[in-house]
């Protein structure tokens, strides 16, 4: 017998649940603090991820730039506008003397990935005299 389809996304919740879960005392094992704010939710990360591939693609078509320079700056944005909860999660060794022990709070990273994704665009309108 199959389950409904929202029985299906409850459960990969609470799998998703769990194994965020092993993951933070994993890390709280290490030293390694989470930070308070709460994970992006699975819907509003499948919304970014559909929206900023709509714009990448949209830049490589719009833009009269190199498509190689396009990627390059989109690059990054793109990743964190698809990865929120992971790349906020990263930690470890940033440089020799510098360690990142927190995880950073996923929410406003994918905000600024937003920001950094549409940067382009409001240069363009700038330049362009506020779209006059």
């Amino acid at each position: 017998m199959m389950d409904s389809p929202r029985r299906q996304y409850e459960s990969r919740d609470t799998a998703d649940d769990l194994l965020a879960q092993a993951r933070d005392d994993s890390l709280r094992s290490m030293g390694v603090q989470r930070h308070p704010g709460r994970r992006v939710p699975g819907r509003v990360v499948a919304l970014s991820r559909l929206l900023s591939a709509g714009v990448a693609i949209a830049y490589f078509f719009v833009l009269d730039v190199h498509p190689l320079r396009v990627a390059m700056v989109i690059v990054l944005p793109l990743a964190a506008a698809w990865f929120p909860n992971t790349l906020a999660a990263a930690t470890g060794r940033l440089s020799i003397t510098h360690d990142v022990s927190r995880m950073s709070p996923p929410r406003p990273l994918l905000l600024l990935a937003w920001m950094l994704l549409l940067l382009p665009i409001w240069a363009i309108w700038f330049r362009d005299g506020f779209g006059s």
